[in-house]
């Protein structure tokens, strides 16, 4: 199987899932529907950072559980975390696209070129 369609559908599905699906329905339904149009950006920020802890909730369930502080307040400085948070501003600041290029880009470089060419020399 080739992994270019597969992760372009990945990337696609994903931010569709959490940016253009939970973050916009979510601020839509909150800002505009209970407050009004109230205090627009700290409901964009709070919703933006529970929706980006959507990838690394399971990880994040397991040190909960098993009483790993220190990783759990390690959390806000987490590349994965960032990065979801980034995107976020990326829709705010540039429109509903520009997650989905980011997205896409990044699954370019990790998983296709990195995992392609790093692959035969990890064994895997």
């Amino acid at each position: 199987m080739h992994p270019i369609p597969f992760y372009t559908f990945g990337a696609i599905f994903l931010e569709y899932l959490l940016r253009l699906g939970a973050l916009c329905i979510g601020f839509w339904f909150i800002d505009v529907l209970i407050l009004r149009r109230c205090f627009r950006l700290p409901v964009f920020w709070l919703l933006n950072l529970m929706i980006a802890l959507y990838e690394i909730w399971p990880y994040l369930a397991q040190d909960i559980h098993a009483g790993h502080w220190g990783s759990v307040a390690r959390l806000p400085v987490e590349p994965l975390y960032l990065s979801n948070v980034f995107e976020g501003w990326l829709l705010l600041r540039y429109g509903w696209f520009t997650p989905i290029v980011f997205r896409l880009a990044f699954y370019l470089f990790w998983h296709i070129l990195f995992g392609g060419f790093a692959a035969p020399y990890f064994g895997q």
